[in-house]
């Protein structure tokens, strides 16, 4: 029987210090590195619209919304990972110059065909292991839908499939409807609406 070959495994700081110039994102799971796919352009606009209700709703507050470029950092069984969440929201005081965050009380992912699985899993649950985490969300981009995982339900699913249903987010004091999240965003097999000219 031959062994099954061990891979190399890297440091963090070692990653941290390859990924701000590297020309393709990475996350960091233990020591491994797996480089992430590309999104679509749904996934995107559901990315820029669910952070930018975030983002009106806390001008002026604390906590501050951060999108895909922005890394979360946490610890779970003596290792450590590093994902980059599609939306985040952060009331932890992050300096300004800061590359990724610890203590998230908001995280988002769309889900894609490459990505469902592991946001539906690994990453759920290690995210729920981030003390300061309280919600974590996922978007679908086939359908309206968002799953709430919430800290005060015990993580509970709570799925919303009507655009009238309403994502609530107590930790922050934010809720719009499902249909405001997916307001003007075409899905796959949806054609989209043609703009008028200015």
């Amino acid at each position: 029987m031959t062994a099954l070959r061990k891979p190399d495994l890297i440091a963090l700081d070692d990653y941290l210090a390859t990924e701000a110039n590297a020309p393709v994102k990475s996350e960091f799971l233990a020591g491994e590195v797996y480089a992430m796919a590309g999104c679509t352009a749904v996934h995107n606009q559901l990315s820029l619209s669910f952070a930018g209700l975030l983002l009106a709703h806390l001008k002026g507050k604390p906590c501050r919304t951060f999108i895909s470029d922005m890394k979360v950092k946490l610890h779970y069984d003596g290792e450590e990972t590093v994902y980059y969440p599609d939306v985040m929201v952060d009331c932890s005081g992050l300096s300004p110059d800061a590359v990724l965050a610890t203590d998230p009380t908001v995280v988002a992912e769309v889900l894609s065909q490459s990505t469902e699985r592991t946001d539906r899993r690994e990453k759920w649950f290690l995210y729920r292991n981030i003390p300061a985490l309280q919600e974590y969300i996922l978007i679908d981009q086939i359908r309206p839908e968002v799953t709430i995982f919430r800290r005060s339900a015990h993580w509970s699913a709570e799925v919303l499939a009507s655009p009238d249903a309403v994502v609530d987010i107590p930790s922050i004091g934010f809720r719009c409807t499902v249909g405001d999240l997916y307001a003007g965003i075409p899905l796959p097999g949806e054609k989209p609406q043609p703009q008028p000219r200015g």
